[in-house]
Order: C-alpha cells, then structure tokens, then sequence
C-alpha cells in the first residue's frame, strides 16, 4: 500500500486559490530541462524540470510567491515523472482538442515529505511586475475545447526575470523527499516500479512514486477547491493570519470568482445537500448556530455547512462530509449512493497546524475523494491507477475520455443479482460498455 501525501502549511495557502509559478530564473541564467509528451504525433504536453536553483518566479504585492528548485532531480525520478504523466496523455489524448502543449513544470522541495500540484491562470499586464490570478482552470480548458492560451517563455535580465503581457494557464509537480523509508532500490524515499502499470504498489516501505505523480495531476486536472479566507464580517482577506472560529476551523468561503459548471467548486453539496455557489461561506453546524444567535433571518441554506469529524461526535448518514455530484458518477454509481447521498464523498475538515496554545487549527481540504481510491486523502491506499467513479467525476468536470477503457465496469450497489451482458468480447469501437 501507498502512504498517501498530505498538503503542508504553505502549500495550502497556495492551494486555496489554486495559485501556481510562472518564470524560471536561477543565478544569471535559466535551468531546466524540456521534454514533450505526445499522443501518436501531437505534443499533449510541454513538461520543463526545474534544476536546484532554478526558480518559479511569480510577484504577488512585490514578493516572490516561490522558491528555488532545492534538490536536483534524478534522472531515475524525471523519467517516472514522465511515466506517470502519461497515464494522463493516454486518457485524455485521443480526444484532446489543443493545438498547443499543457505546459507543466517540475520542481521539488529538500525534506518535505510530500507531493504537491496545482494550476495557475494569471494575465500579465504591461509594465507591470504582478500578475493577477484568474481562479478558473485555462489549462482544462484548454484540452477540453482547444480554445489557447498564451504559452510561458522564461527572460532573464541581471538576474530579474519578467512576463510578456499576456493570459497563462500552467500546472506545477512541487515533488519532495522522503515520504516513505528509504529501503534498498528506493530513491529518497520514492519507490519507482520497473513496471509503472501494475494497478497496485509492488512495496509497502517506500513511497509509490507514480502513483502519487498521478494523484497530483487529478488536483492540476481540476480535482481541486478554489476557496478565500475572510474575516469574521465574510469580507476576503489577502495576507496575514487567517482568522479561525473558537473550534479552530479557518474562517473561507468557496471563491466568488469561480463559476465554470466544469470547476470542481460548482459539483461538490454539503451535508443537507444544498450546492456550492461562488462565494457562499463554509462552515460548521455549530458555527451556523452562532451566526444565527446573532441574526435570526439565516438559514442554513444560506451557507456550506459541514461538520468536523474530529470534533464532532455521534455524526451519521451524509454528516462530516462535502459530495462531488455529476451525472457521470451517477450513471457509474448505477443507483447505489454513499452516506445514503447519490455522488461521491470528499474530504472537509482536516487539522492542517496546531496553534500557540498547541491547539489543532483546521483546514478545509475538499479536494480528496474517500471512496479508498487514488484521490482519496487516506494514509495508506491501495490503487495506483483511477476507480470508475472517478474516472466518472472527470468526465463531469468537462472531460472527453472512454471510461470503459480505463477501468471496465463497476459494481457499487449491494445485495444484487447481476446478469452480465456486456462482457469485453461484446464491445466495440464506439460501445460504451466493456
């Protein structure tokens, strides 16, 4: 089984606008190396690793958001880098619509025992050293309906790097070390089959590297929240501490400026069912009850209301999670529900630090299926290649791919009698069963 990563401090202030770098820059020169992947003869992606020093450079209010590449990948792990992202370009490129590559890039992290990912789209105005964001996913977009996006040239100049104006949309594998033991034929903790498709690890020490490299590009595919913080009025907030109720549970709401039907924000229900909107606050049931002590008129259909499975006890049916719902995964789910809900569960609360007082301060992931597969935000898990459902929710998020394909036809429903008419040797080019 695979020990699963789990997002630090710094890179869930990353993920909850779901920012990402844009220019490479190291000590007076650029240094990375470039390779395409392709599907037959069309490159689907451009993917740039990073060498130690390099950077991502990227102004937010005058600072740089990022840091250095801090090891030097080795060949061993760029290669099954490549590897596992061609699990991505086999699903997703027979069908793709670019006419230019998805641009990625690659860099890494010295002891951080943890994978991360995410996609950025920004425009870059002239004269100007800061970009702006776009919480929307351009690179998704850009597979799903070939409409383009600017493609990233690093520039240096003394040292100073800059951005021709323009709109981008870039995904980004920060890998780290030592995420699972280092036994022998392990490289810094990752484990790399000499096989990369078997469906489970071949270990249970170090860390499955291609799997984890998978799991990260559903998060850049879309498999993300776009959230804010606010303060106590709902008011978003840019920079300092994020405010935080009694509990512990940070003060956000699911970003205002997010609205494609495709963005994982506009799939996903609270427990009592009610969907997500663009800048709907998320908050606990105890938390709403404090709200509404000082204002009678809310209801909870006003807010995106979850309870902490941490703090919470005694919680039953659809309580302590938030759903990813689509009607992709109902068809796959074939009438079956989960939690008595008919979609797919996803992670919410999730203690992310503890405070001064030693206190555990929480986070809201949802961005982790836990139906035990790969996107889900178990310790240890089992897979190394997607489930149906969710090959089913990238489908509702906009994707063109043949689900049969990828993993064949799933059984969710309990205490059935099945006649299996749709056996392999009955499928054909355009069926839809296998």
């Amino acid at each position: 089984m695979k020990k699963l990563q789990k997002h630090s401090k710094r890179y869930k202030r990353f993920l909850a606008s779901m920012v990402l770098a844009a220019l490479m820059s190291s000590q007076g020169a650029v240094g990375y190396t470039k390779d395409y992947l392709y599907y037959g003869n069309k490159p689907i992606a451009e993917m740039q690793f990073l060498d130690k020093g390099a950077r991502l450079d990227i102004m937010i209010n005058g600072k740089y958001m990022f840091d250095p590449a801090e090891y030097q990948l080795s060949a061993t792990l760029m290669d099954a880098t490549k590897s596992a992202t061609s699990y991505w370009i086999d699903i997703l490129g027979s069908r793709a619509k670019n006419s230019q590559p998805w641009q990625i890039f690659v860099t890494t992290r010295k002891n951080d025992q943890n994978a991360h990912a995410g996609t950025l789209t920004f425009s870059q105005e002239e004269g100007k050293k800061d970009i702006t964001i776009i919480p929307e996913n351009y690179a998704a977009r850009l597979l799903q309906t070939g409409k383009p996006v600017d493609m990233l040239s690093a520039k240096t100049s003394d040292g100073n790097s800059y951005i021709s104006p323009g709109t981008y949309s870039i995904s980004m594998i920060e890998i780290g070390q030592h995420l699972g033991a280092n036994r022998d034929g392990a490289i810094d903790g990752w484990w790399v089959d000499s096989d990369n498709d078997t469906v489970l690890p071949q270990n249970e020490q170090a860390a499955d590297f291609v799997s984890v490299i998978r799991h990260e590009f559903g998060h850049a595919l879309g498999i993300i929240v776009q959230t804010e913080n606010i303060d106590e009025n709902g008011n978003p907030i840019d920079s300092g501490d994020t405010p935080h109720t009694k509990r512990g549970e940070y003060l956000l709401r699911f970003h205002k400026d997010t609205t494609s039907e495709n963005s994982w924000n506009m799939h996903l229900v609270d427990q009592n069912l009610n969907p997500a909107k663009p800048g709907m606050q998320i908050i606990t049931t105890a938390r709403f009850e404090e709200l509404k002590a000082n204002d009678p008129t809310l209801k909870k259909s006003d807010f995106f209301i979850v309870d902490n499975q941490t703090i919470d006890k005694g919680l039953t049916g659809a309580q302590g999670n938030a759903y990813f719902i689509g009607d992709n995964v109902t068809e796959a789910l074939g009438g079956a529900t989960m939690n008595g809900v008919s979609g797919l569960p996803v992670k919410a609360w999730e203690a992310v630090k503890y405070d001064e007082n030693k206190n555990l301060i929480y986070g809201f992931d949802g961005s982790h299926l836990e139906t035990s597969g790969m996107m889900s935000h178990h310790d240890y898990r089992n897979y190394t290649t997607f489930m149906e459902v969710e090959l089913a929710a990238m489908q509702d998020l906009g994707y063109d791919l043949d689900r049969k394909a990828y993993f064949g036809r799933s059984i969710y429903g309990d205490g059935l009698t099945l006649t299996n008419n749709e056996g392999y040797s009955a499928r054909t080019r355009t069926a839809r069963h296998i």
